[in-house]
């Protein structure tokens, strides 16, 4: 009795592992919108596409807000750490399909994209055509926000829109994941820092085999291929390779962090990556080697990288491309979308460092500035206020490399780099 029992109880457990390892079909928009969203359909899922999917008609919906990205933030734990319960944390493959005409806008809410929030998944072989998307903070065509996952083989084109922080062609913001063999053509704006063409702010992680050919726009920690890279511990936490970038990228405030690669990061962590600097505008990098474009179009500049599995070229006549992903694809119509906003962007208020004293000059005299001075690591050193223009002594701190970041009636306006020697 006590066997037959058992065997039941092995037979009814392998069965019920075997039916949570169902891979679910997602065959039109209507399945896509039920991911998180219906008991048949978990955030914890794997799913594949059928076939390309037509979401044009997510224009249409939610009075105007579009589709709702899959995955959220729900809350944050007492040790700061977000709540996962809501994050998609399954699988998702595209099976070389791709979803056309992806519309959000949901300014007000962060974390948008097609996927919100992916914590511990996996995105593979999915392509995303002429998306157009606007957020708050974390905003990416793919992901809004990416942690301990894996993105493989997908592409995008099209906009992307950020009101703040974090804004990426493919990922807005990404922790500690892989991301490998992709591309975006997306062009991206941000009304304020960490902008990148592929990834807007890069904390830990891979990037290889990518690259990107939008155009990036915003304040400081811009970049053609990622925004900004921060480390948890060393420079070993990130290794990006074999990636290039191409689109123009250009600071609303002439920030100098700005890079036809990477926007800022305190050590150069790339290996084998390039960018255009005649198409990206830009003569530095925080990361990466700048190449004319006679150069960018010739496999001799690419040492080291595959063009046997991975990468093809068509030799003086365009970049390389992605073998799986075949030739780039570019969006279809020409984006003339902004990213609204309740009032114009301020202009920074000018910052000069002489010996160990902050200068600030603002045109005008009433505006209530906040100022704050913290290191490459995001340590916040010391914060000023005041009204107008004025100067504070920086004595107590030690010499080196700084950023200041500058708030106007509690707006941020601006993040500069100082030295003080």
């Amino acid at each position: 009795m006590r066997t037959k029992l058992f065997l039941t109880f092995i037979i009814s457990t392998v069965l019920a592992l075997q039916a949570s390892a169902e891979t679910i079909k997602i065959r039109d928009f209507e399945d896509l919108c039920k991911i998180g969203k219906h008991p048949d359909f978990p955030l914890d899922g794997n799913y594949e596409l059928t076939g390309n999917i037509d979401a044009s008609e997510s224009r249409n919906m939610n009075d105007g807000k579009g589709f709702e990205p899959i995955g959220k933030i729900v809350g944050y734990t007492s040790h700061g750490n977000a709540i996962l319960d809501s994050a998609f944390t399954g699988i998702f493959d595209g099976k070389g399909y791709a979803i056309k005409g992806l519309y959000i806008r949901r300014e007000q809410i962060s974390d948008i994209g097609l996927f919100g929030y992916i914590a511990d998944g996996e995105i593979k072989t999915l392509g995303l055509k002429d998306v157009s998307i606007f957020g708050n903070f974390r905003v990416g065509s793919l992901a809004g926000q990416l942690k301990n996952s894996k993105i493989t083989d997908c592409y995008s084109t099209g906009e992307v829109h950020a009101r703040y922080d974090y804004a990426g062609g493919l990922v807005g913001r990404s922790e500690n994941s892989t991301i490998m063999n992709c591309y975006s053509t997306v062009n991206v704006e941000t009304r304020t820092d960490y902008a990148g063409g592929l990834i807007g702010y890069l904390r830990s992680g891979t990037i290889m085999n990518c690259y990107s050919k939008g155009s990036v726009v915003g304040f400081t920690g811009l970049g053609g291929l990622v925004g900004e890279i921060y480390y948890a511990y060393n420079s070993r936490d990130v290794a990006i390779t074999n990636c290039y970038s191409t689109g123009s990228v250009s600071s609303i405030i002439n920030s100098v962090l700005v890079g036809g690669s990477i926007g800022y990061s305190s050590m150069d962590v790339t290996n084998n990556c390039f960018w255009d600097t005649e198409t990206t505008k830009q003569s530095t990098s925080f990361g990466g080697e700048g190449r004319t474009t006679i150069q960018m179009k010739q496999q001799a500049t690419y040492v080291g990288w595959d063009f046997e599995n991975i990468w093809a070229i068509e030799e003086g006549q365009d970049y390389p491309y992605l073998q799986a992903l075949g030739k780039t694809q570019t969006p279809t119509f020409v984006i003339k979308n902004k990213i609204s906003c309740n009032a114009a962007a301020a202009s920074a208020p000018s910052i000069t460092i002489r010996g160990k004293t902050l200068n600030i000059k603002t045109s005008s005299p009433t505006s209530d500035l906040q100022i704050r001075l913290f290191d490459m690591r995001g340590k916040t050193l010391t914060r000023f206020n005041t009204r107008g223009s004025n100067s504070f002594s920086l004595s107590k701190i030690s010499a080196g490399r700084y950023l200041v970041e500058t708030k106007e009636n509690g707006k941020r306006v601006g993040t500069a780099a100082v030295v003080l020697r």
